[in-house]
């Protein structure tokens, strides 16, 4: 089952629709996405985060483990993205794709955060863990704040383009230097347990917006 709807965001450069399509699944069904081996070798050969956050690869958990370990049984799963053409108050391509991004982020994490705490769950997030900047595996000392850390969605072991694609319908666009983007996109999930979550979806993203 999935849902969608829009909500309007203001930033001083202008306002931008943030779409979302929110998608409930069985913990089962979304087994068909997780391809760990792939995900976690695509972290340590491209992405520069690898080995230097908590939050990352090879320290973060691997969602069957964290779906096992606590009887989760559902996946509801937040796709978020904005059309370049909101963000066009700034000139650049790729700033407009990084600014666009830093708001689909806070607000899809935010949204996971708030639905995490209304269904008991687990949110996994879009990108590393931001919460101490820098992060302390960087200065070889434990994790400041190891229960507000989350795991990305990649970082567990989720293709999350084909997630977006396969239960919401959304397909993740790339960007190249030089290129104009139609849109970006974030993706991130909550893990819990019982009935379908989208029942508290509305209230969900009403609070964490208030």
């Amino acid at each position: 089952m999935k849902t969608e709807f829009s909500i309007t965001n203001t930033t001083p450069g202008g306002q931008q629709t943030i779409h979302l399509i929110i998608a409930d699944i069985l913990a089962d069904e979304f087994m068909s996405c997780i391809d760990t081996k792939t995900i976690r070798n695509l972290c340590e050969t491209g992405c520069v985060n690898y080995g230097k956050k908590w939050s990352c690869p090879p320290y973060s958990l691997k969602i069957t483990d964290i779906i096992a370990g606590n009887d989760y049984d559902r996946v509801t799963l937040f796709t978020g993205y904005i059309f370049m053409d909101d963000m066009n108050y700034i000139k650049n391509s790729y700033q407009k794709v990084k600014a666009a991004n830093m708001i689909l982020k806070s607000k899809c994490e935010n949204y996971a955060r708030t639905l995490e705490k209304m269904t008991g769950g687990y949110a996994l997030l879009s990108g590393s863990c931001n919460l101490c900047k820098p992060c302390y595996k960087k200065k070889d000392l434990p994790c400041r704040k190891p229960d507000a850390k989350r795991y990305s969605l990649e970082s567990t072991g989720v293709n999350a383009a084909q997630a977006a694609l396969k239960f919401c319908g959304h397909e993740l666009l790339w960007y190249k230097k030089g290129e104009n983007l139609l849109y970006t996109s974030a993706v991130t999930a909550v893990l819990h347990k019982g009935n379908n979550a989208l029942d508290f979806i509305y209230g969900a993203v009403a609070k964490a917006d208030g």
